[in-house]
């Protein structure tokens, strides 16, 4: 029988907005939930180009990736520039971009619930980079890993041959579609080279990690055989 034993959500709160203030409040009204929330911060990006010299890519460096910048002809630049001021005419000086990130609790909690939970498996949705240092912490202590993403940072590439497992997102519909209909249950492997499915058999002490736009969720899931 199956047991979630705690879920805690990772989610960045924007004060003072009551759809977000109340959708906090909800979580924390619903039983086996813990909260880790901070307030989401607010970036200016400055998109005035009054001051700016001809042909100057000086505004749009800081919306456009260097790798492509490099490779837009001069008239893309000019274009941009006359997007935005176009802008600037209308009053818009400046961007919003919200930000709250809990990579760091995430990595930091992965750890903890290593060393104090009997934990087997990790599985983290993301391919953040920053998750490379824990997961290779996970793996020395031979721990499963799985990293379920739809993208994926060289850094945790680099972990394939130490035991790191990736999944594309974008199959995960078809891989639990298959499971559904068969009547199968993911069995933790005997290898970390090998995945199987088996009838009647649960993962058992599972860490789950899901990344959130804006927060990112974690459920915590201690499971015993099914009967």
């Amino acid at each position: 029988m199956e047991k979630v034993e705690q879920v805690t959500i990772y989610f960045g709160k924007i004060v003072g907005n009551r759809g977000s203030e109340g959708f906090h409040a909800l979580l924390k009204s619903l039983k086996y939930f813990k909260i880790e929330t901070k307030p989401v911060k607010f970036m200016r990006l400055s998109i005035d180009v009054s001051s700016i010299p001809e042909h100057s890519p000086d505004v749009v460096k800081n919306f456009v990736e260097p790798c492509l910048l490099r490779k837009l002809k001069v008239e893309a630049i000019d274009y941009l520039n006359g997007q935005l001021a176009e802008l600037n005419a209308t009053g818009t000086k400046y961007l919003e971009m919200m930000k709250c990130n809990f990579d760091v609790e995430i990595a930091r909690d992965m750890l903890i619930d290593h060393e104090t939970k009997d934990v087997d498996s990790f599985c983290v949705w993301s391919g953040d980079s920053d998750f490379a240092s824990p997961i290779l912490h996970l793996l020395d202590a031979k721990k499963r890993v799985v990293v379920i993403s739809d993208g994926i940072a060289p850094e945790l590439n680099d972990l394939k041959p130490d035991g790191l497992r990736v999944f594309d997102i974008k199959k995960l519909k078809d891989i639990i579609g298959h499971e559904k209909q068969r009547g199968l249950r993911l069995e933790s492997p005997p290898s970390k080279d090998s995945w199987v499915l088996r009838p009647e058999v649960t993962v058992v002490h599972f860490c789950f990690y899901f990344n959130w736009p804006l927060g990112q969720l974690l459920v915590l899931r201690r499971a015993g055989p099914s009967h």
